[in-house]
């Protein structure tokens, strides 16, 4: 894989798991 695309993929995975600490629902489905 494209070493562009893992960055891209810690970047991601970094925003989502804020946005989990803010909004509960998500944590309740994931």
């Amino acid at each position: 894989m494209d070493s562009r695309l893992s960055e891209t993929e810690k970047y991601l995975w970094k925003f989502i798991t804020k946005n989990i600490n803010k909004i509960p629902n998500l944590s309740i489905v994931s």
